[in-house]
C-alpha cells in the first residue's frame, strides 16, 4: 500500500506523510526497507528502458552520452529540495 502511496507523491502534504510511512517500515525491518527500495528503483528507471531498450536506435553506443545526460539530469532531479529522495529518512 506504501508502494502505492509513492506512485502519488505528487503533494507536499502527502509526501510528509510518505516520510511519516517509511518510519512503519523502518519498524516492520530490513526486508519491508529493502522491498520498498528496490520497487522504488524499478519504477524510477522505467522510463529509462523504454527510452533505451535494446534495439531502439538511442540504445547504440554513439548515444552513451545521451544516456548518461538522462541519468544524470534524473539524479538532479531526484535530490532536489522538491525531490523524491527527500521523502525516505536520512539514515536509509
Amino acid at each position: 500500500m506504501i508502494m502505492q502511496d509513492f506512485d502519488q507523491s505528487d503533494s507536499i502534504q502527502f509526501r510528509s506523510t510518505l516520510y511519516e510511512a517509511c518510519f512503519a517500515l523502518d519498524a516492520i525491518g530490513q526486508n519491508a526497507i529493502e522491498g520498498l527500495r528496490n520497487w522504488f528503483c524499478v519504477n524510477q528507471l522505467d522510463s529509462y528502458r523504454e527510452l533505451f531498450a535494446p534495439g531502439k536506435a538511442e540504445a547504440s553506443f554513439e548515444n552513451t552520452k545521451r544516456r548518461f545526460a538522462w541519468f544524470k539530469r534524473t539524479l538532479k532531479e531526484a535530490t532536489s529540495s522538491n525531490g523524491v529522495f527527500g521523502v525516505f529518512p536520512e539514515v536509509w
